[in-house]
């Protein structure tokens, strides 16, 4: 995970929606340890935006409900995500689906011609 955020903090942005298993205040979970304070701190320290809203819970069982997915992404992606929300839909798992949006991005189309590709 360093490496792969470490490759697209210099080359491109990212978007991750990641089952951490892992708890935190931070993304509204119920409790805390050191090892979840290690996932807070990479996530800080790589400049990561977490992107989870609300307290509905990613993880259901018949023992226990806990947010146990968070989405993060790099700055150039927070802007474009839009809606993010735990899905009420049945996901065949004990995981529910999270859904969000991204912004569509108008790219500038250069109009040209390559002779060399020219037939």
């Amino acid at each position: 995970m360093v490496e792969i955020v470490a490759y697209a903090k210099e080359r491109l942005d990212l978007l991750l929606t990641c089952d951490v298993n892992s708890h935190h205040l931070v993304w509204s979970s119920t409790n805390i340890n050191p090892k979840e304070e290690s996932l807070f701190n990479f996530v800080m320290s790589a400049e990561l935006h977490i992107l989870n809203r609300g307290t509905e819970p990613t993880f259901l069982d018949f023992r226990k409900q806990e947010i146990l997915n968070i989405t993060l992404c790099t700055g150039g992606v927070v802007d474009l995500v839009e809606g993010w929300r735990v899905s009420s839909e049945l996901s065949g798992s004990d995981h529910r689906q999270v859904r969000f949006a991204l912004e569509q991005i108008q790219k500038e189309e250069k109009l040209g011609r390559n002779p060399r590709k020219t037939n």
